[in-house]
């Protein structure tokens, strides 16, 4: 009898163990996993470093670009002769402003696609958590359970000890 009841308790305490080292694996895998955005996250702001670093060198190209157009229009009066040269630059101008705006496009763009992901992942987040929270119930209701047999068990042995023991001495 205290055999059974020890194999009983070594397969439960086993199942236990294996339920948890799952868990353990799950865990490692989520921190894996929140690895990967985390180096993920630190490249896009690397990139959005080297945009803002762009981005400023195109607005201060653009402030001297202004400066050089309001010097271009006073000009204009007196030069008419220079009028194709100037229509020229200001079609040079034309195309890097169309070029910035391209470029904010795909800033967007690629924004919008970041955003997206960052959705995606935090839906995958709050889904592992989810699994993860049922999986934690799930284990410690099977051991609460698997306690009460026990502690149920351990009394029925008490019992039937006492009992062997009225019995051994009335012989």
């Amino acid at each position: 009898m205290d055999e059974k009841i020890y194999e009983l308790i070594t397969k439960m305490y086993s199942d236990i163990t294996k339920r948890l080292d799952g868990i353990d694996e799950r865990l490692g895998g989520v921190d894996n996993r929140l690895d990967g955005i985390d180096e993920r996250l630190d490249g896009v702001d690397n990139r959005l470093d080297g945009i803002d670093e762009r981005l400023d060198g195109v607005d201060n190209r653009l402030d001297g670009i202004d400066e050089r157009l309001g010097g271009v229009d006073n000009r204009l009066d007196g030069i008419d002769e220079r009028l194709g040269g100037v229509d020229n630059r200001l079609d040079g101008i034309d195309e890097k402003l169309g070029g910035v705006d391209n470029r904010l496009d795909g800033i967007d763009l690629r924004l919008d696609g970041l955003d997206a992901d960052v959705k995606k992942l935090g839906n995958q987040l709050t889904k592992l958590e989810v699994e993860l929270k049922d999986d934690i119930k799930a284990l410690y209701d099977g051991y609460k359970q698997t306690y009460e047999k026990v502690t149920f068990l351990e009394s029925k042995l008490d019992k039937q000890e006492v009992e062997i023991r009225v019995v051994k001495g009335g012989k």
